[in-house]
């Protein structure tokens, strides 16, 4: 979380808010809560239906402890997104989806972490469809650009995610459908190094030459 500058503290915040006004709230029970630190687990357990407690951690014990965050969940603007959070040497937030990541509203997804200020120094964010074990579809929204049509680091933190999920075929490249073309990454152990690097390939192209008075 340190090196993705994301405030962790604020994460567990607009969670716990999220919980009081779908599970308290439509409970029946509208009373304010007696105790500031109460036990989100016993009020889960509670409230919440089998299906939404699977995914629903103990939040009470989120701090800024937490060295990682995979397949992280949290609520932003009544919409549960479940984080996972790469450094690139910049900041990336990967995101799953089993929709049509076209039918998705990336923007408002964006302006909702913006608004959330969770991430401090602002991310790029992914959104992908898992096509199978060796091919994805992704868009990217990137901090100052907006949507763009392609981003090295964002496939690249893309595949790390996949990989620590365990949702990519470890013996093959992963292809990566962009809006502007495809990419291939890969890992590998390189001579001399212990830990494996990640590798990116595709092809170079002319989009656009131009001339600017300065």
């Amino acid at each position: 979380p340190k090196k993705i500058a994301i405030d962790i503290e604020k994460v567990a915040f607009l969670n716990r808010l999220w919980y009081e006004k779908k599970c308290i709230q439509n409970d029946g029970n509208n009373n304010e809560l007696e105790n500031k630190d109460f036990n989100f687990e016993k009020k889960i357990n509670e409230n919440l239906l089998l299906r939404d407690r699977k995914n629903f951690p103990f939040f009470a014990s989120v701090s800024h402890k937490l060295d990682s965050i995979v397949n992280f969940p949290i609520a932003i603007e009544n919409s549960i997104y479940f984080l996972n959070c790469v450094s690139m040497g910049n900041p990336h937030c990967v995101l799953i989806f089993a929709e049509d990541i076209n039918s998705i509203n990336l923007e408002k997804i964006a302006t909702d972490f913006e608004i959330s200020k969770i991430f401090l120094d602002g991310v790029n964010i992914e959104i992908i469809n898992i096509k199978d074990k060796s091919i994805i579809d992704f868009r990217v929204w990137e901090r100052g650009s907006k949507e763009t049509l392609s981003c090295g680091t964002g496939a690249c933190a893309s595949f790390a995610v996949l990989k620590k999920l365990n949702l990519v075929n470890r013996s093959v490249p992963l292809q990566v459908n962009l809006k502007g073309g495809r990419l291939t990454v890969f890992s590998k152990k390189p001579q001399n190094l212990n830990k494996e690097s990640i590798f990116l390939r595709g092809p170079a192209e002319m989009v656009y030459s131009g001339f600017v008075d300065v």
